[in-house]
């Protein structure tokens, strides 16, 4: 499993939001993905 950092800065101006930074928000969505938490991975159950 990759290191995840911190999710890149989301209020910034468009013209700093460049293909690193589009990379970097890829990297840290789909990284956080693979945690095994957050809501992608309850059942119907635990949301009862």
């Amino acid at each position: 499993m990759k290191t995840v950092n911190s999710k890149p800065a989301q209020k910034i101006s468009m013209h700093k939001k460049n293909e690193a930074w589009k990379k970097a928000c890829v990297d840290y969505y789909s990284g956080a993905g693979d945690t095994g938490h957050g809501f992608m991975n309850r059942t119907k159950s635990d949301e009862i």
